[in-house]
């Protein structure tokens, strides 16, 4: 499992979560965590670059939310993001600097780190989207499959019998993790 491990699978200067992952192994320990990291981190933001526009949301002044977007707290959206046409944010959610959330895109308990692209037709939920990740449309996404092995037996997980691809898109290379 070393391969799963937060170390190898982000870069966490590209996100304004890095503290979230402190002193933890493996992504989806994360999880479970962003709605209290966001209401801890966003009363601390600098006033001069992002508005509070409702309980437990704040948004970037130099960021673009269309006005049909729906917007749930806890929330941060971060510099030069853009949130499109009926993009649909639950709550738990923050989007990286120069992040693309597309028309009638859902997000759910996520953290998408900087220039993600997450265009439009996607549902995004208890996932994390490192640094540069691109998700096409009709995705329905929970962690980039990663979550999909993780949710089968552990047994399963070691044995390796179920393969999964994950793009590290800082580098372009695909790895195989079994």
């Amino acid at each position: 499992m070393e391969t799963a491990k937060i170390s190898q699978l982000y870069d966490l200067g590209e996100t304004i979560a890095a503290e979230l992952f402190a002193g933890l192994t493996y992504p989806w320990e994360a999880l479970p965590k962003i709605s209290d990291f966001i209401k801890k981190l966003g009363p601390t933001l600098d006033p001069e670059v992002y508005e509070q526009r409702g309980e437990n949301i704040w948004v970037a002044k130099s960021a673009t939310v269309a006005p049909t977007a729906f917007l749930n707290g806890p929330l941060i959206i971060d510099e030069d993001a853009e949130i499109r046409h009926c993009a649909f944010v639950r709550g738990n959610a923050i989007v990286g600097k120069g992040s693309v959330v597309g028309n009638s895109t859902e997000l759910k308990n996520v953290v998408i780190f900087n220039s993600v692209q997450v265009p439009h037709y996607n549902y995004v939920g208890d996932s994390i989207l490192g640094y540069k990740s691109q998700l096409h449309q009709y995705l329905a996404d929970s962690f980039i499959s990663m979550l999909f092995l993780i949710r089968k037996s552990l047994s399963d997980l070691l044995c390796g019998d179920i393969p999964f691809i994950f793009q590290d898109f800082s580098n372009s290379q695909i790895r195989s993790h079994f």
